[in-house]
């Protein structure tokens, strides 16, 4: 059995995928935090399944309880004791302690300390924990003073917040169902902290808090449906949309069990671990039904833009990639302003969603060209830090730029960077060169002054997008920074631009400036581009002494 038990890891490990992957790697480790969690709460009822009596149960699950805050205690303290150890090394005899090294320490401390801790302390023998009568003291003080009142004051924030939702008639807002379900959870954990104590003498309340609690979810559930059930129409399913909804259909269950009579406390664990591995496989599961809830969204928009059609992306943006890495599109962006603001920024949310959980697969048939070659192609000649996002790539190849679009009064914000920006650098044939960090919102005037030489340097930035600089017997330089915008937002089909781009020089004969910008952002308005932010250098060149 212990043998399976390695096997399965070995298998769970080598499903895993690699750092090289350049496809989404973030969804095999939701499906393994799942099967961890369902495999957890095995672990609480599997003993007693075919025997046991209710006392035992709670016993043993009482000895888990214990025994995993105490392996936190130890763990953590061996931990914390284990790295002073070291930074007294490093401090007083100068050893080269490396920052993985702390890394290793920590999974060798909760990874084998602390799981060793934790599983002697299991009970070996569970037959016999239906004749104990150890209830500890400590625990229901803690539960009573502690879980209860904070329990109640949540209870007391929800229910007005139903109140105000009644009163007002505002739609509930979607962070109300992780709030819901928080304390639901809550709730039914401090119940069983105190299942036994019902039955001694004085504790009745106990009972009345039991019989009681699960009256007042219900209306609760009804309001955690109805919020994510408003964010599913609007957005569509995800995976933590799905878990809600599947957490929600089981605290239903858990409340009609005990209102009609039920008490078999095991039924909690059960059905949890039951409900969650139904639902982690199959064409229902939370991985399948959200990604085609995405994908189909995505096809809807792009079909209704009349963007698609046939299957077929129309005015696909062709994507070719030198030897270098570096790729390019031909017919870029030829889609761009064809949605709204907002179907834009949906587009830009789904592909995102997929990047991050699902990847691209099922909109791969979408593009004449082989997106997953160019993306390998593209990645081959990149360190992984360095990479930019799939998504970012899928969108301008269905023809957008790959930005957020915040929509202001009709008004939209932008922001472009040099690509690894303007290294510190000498002066070189340079005079002079000065550090530009210029913020002038609402319109308003930006003015400073330098000396250098028994010369005087104006500067100034306006409400015309444009810098202007004056410098005593050389004369005066104007920079447009709309016109760097403009050539800018044509060039380039991403937020971080060559740094060529971004570069201006001027010259009048006797001196010659060059503005190099690291970064700028502004608003993008109607009629007109306010540009309010500009980070950079000023380089100077006297080309005739006056």
């Amino acid at each position: 059995m212990n043998s399976l038990g390695v096997l399965a890891l070995v298998l769970v490990y080598l499903s895993l995928p690699g750092t090289d992957s350049t496809t989404n790697i973030s969804l095999p480790y939701i499906r393994y935090a799942v099967f961890n969690i369902s495999i957890h709460l095995m672990v609480s009822f599997a003993p007693f399944l075919s025997h046991g009596e209710l006392n035992g149960f709670w016993q043993y699950n009482k000895n888990l309880f214990l025994r995993f805050c105490q392996s936190v205690l130890y763990s953590g303290f061996l931990f914390l004791g284990l790295v002073l150890a070291l930074s007294s090394l490093r401090l007083l005899f100068d050893v080269d302690i490396k920052g993985e090294l702390i890394g290793e320490l920590f999974i060798v401390v909760v990874g084998v300390f602390n799981t060793w801790f934790f599983i002697s302390g299991v009970p070996k023998n569970t037959s016999v924990l239906d004749g104990v009568e150890d209830y500890p003291k400590g625990l229901k003080i803690f539960t009573q003073y502690v879980l209860i009142p904070l329990l109640v004051l949540y209870l007391i924030i929800l229910f007005s917040y139903a109140v105000k939702i009644l009163a007002l008639w505002d739609w509930p807002r979607g962070i109300v169902s992780y709030m819901i379900l928080c304390v639901a959870v809550l709730g039914i954990f401090t119940l069983l902290l105190i299942y036994p104590f019902g039955s001694q003498k004085g504790s009745v309340w106990i009972k009345n808090i039991s019989r009681f609690y699960y009256y007042l979810l219900l209306p609760l559930i009804i309001l955690l449906f109805l919020a994510i059930g408003m964010r599913i129409e609007d957005y569509g399913v995800t995976i933590n949309r799905y878990i809600i909804v599947m957490m929600g259909f089981w605290l239903t269950f858990v409340c009609v069990y005990f209102m009609v009579g039920r008490k078999n406390i095991k039924a909690i664990p059960v059905s949890l671990s039951v409900i969650i591995l139904v639902c982690s496989f199959g064409p229902w599961s939370m991985f399948s039904v959200s990604e085609n809830s995405q994908v189909n969204r995505l096809e809807k928009i792009l079909i209704e833009g009349g963007l698609m059609e046939a299957g077929k992306i129309k005015n696909e943006a062709i994507c070719e990639v030198d030897t270098a890495g570096r790729y390019s599109f031909i017919n870029k962006e030829m889609n761009e302003g064809v949605l709204t603001d907002s179907l834009h920024n949906e587009v830009m949310s789904i592909l995102d969603y997929l990047d991050d959980h699902h990847g691209f697969n099922k909109i791969d048939s979408w593009q004449t060209q082989n997106v997953d070659s160019i993306i390998q192609a593209i990645f081959k000649k990149k360190e992984r830090w360095t990479r930019v996002n799939e998504s970012e790539i899928y969108m301008n190849i269905l023809g957008f730029r790959h930005y957020h679009i915040y929509d202001k009064g009709g008004n939209k914000n932008f922001s472009f960077s040099s690509e690894g920006q303007h290294e510190a650098q000498a002066v070189g044939n340079y005079s002079y060169f000065i550090s530009l960090n210029i913020y002038s919102n609402n319109l308003e005037e930006y003015a400073k002054s330098y000396q250098f030489d028994s010369k005087k340097l104006e500067l100034t930035y306006t409400n015309s997008n444009v810098l202007s600089v004056s410098v005593d017997g050389y004369g005066d330089f104007s920079f447009n920074i709309e016109e760097l915008y403009e050539s800018v937002h044509t060039a380039s089909n991403k937020n971080a631009v060559e740094k060529s781009l971004m570069s201006i020089r001027s010259s009048n004969g006797v001196m010659e400036i060059e503005l190099k910008v690291n970064n700028f952002s502004g608003r993008e308005e109607k009629d007109s581009v306010d540009v309010h932010s500009i980070n950079g250098y000023l380089f100077l060149k006297f080309l005739e002494q006056q």
